[in-house]
């Protein structure tokens, strides 16, 4: 390959900022369309509404991700077939953890009415039972955490000692 040729093909490249959500036209009416059907109230008095409908990415603004989309991917939609997952350290405790902090999180985002609400956690993130049935589907490599924080490796089909676990109840505290 020439010299030239790659430094012309670099230059035509530009480059635009990178942004998990659309916030042209398009997607600024299908984000206002979205939560006119999930909340209740006036719209126009939460400023997180009033910066998206004028184009701003207000912080926050991932919480509604959903909002600008008919359907999100994950990780799990992106690995190729028979591709193998590694997993570090104590993965059900830390999504238990996960799960705990995200309720906690939306609770008190309730009690802020000028932020506007949240969606609920399983709209948000990938709940508890769903990922465990499609890491069950690629080989998984476990890394946990035994004495003096050296890991050692094991080979396998993902498993678990610890039953499945999805968002805490209503009421129940966090672990300590």
């Amino acid at each position: 390959m020439s010299t030239r040729s790659a430094r012309s093909t670099r230059e035509r490249r530009s480059a635009a900022a990178a942004r998990e959500f659309p916030l042209d036209e398009a997607g600024r009416a299908r984000f206002r369309s979205r939560w006119r059907e999930l909340f209740e109230g006036d719209p126009s008095k939460k400023s997180l509404y009033r910066d998206v409908s004028n184009g701003v990415p207000a912080a926050g603004i991932e919480y509604y991700l959903p909002l600008f989309f008919e359907a999100a991917a994950t990780l799990f939609d992106y690995l190729p077939q028979g591709c193998s997952v590694a997993l570090h350290h104590d993965v059900p405790s830390a999504i238990q953890d996960f799960w705990c902090e995200a309720t906690l999180a939306l609770q008190a985002a309730g009690r802020r009415p000028q932020t506007g609400r949240w969606l609920p956690p399983p709209q948000l993130f990938v709940p508890a039972e769903e990922f465990y049935l499609r890491l069950a589907r690629a080989p998984a490599h476990r890394f946990p955490r035994q004495g003096g924080g050296r890991g050692r490796w094991r080979r396998g089909r993902a498993a678990f000692a610890e039953p499945r676990r999805g968002p805490p109840r209503a009421g129940s505290a966090c672990r300590a």
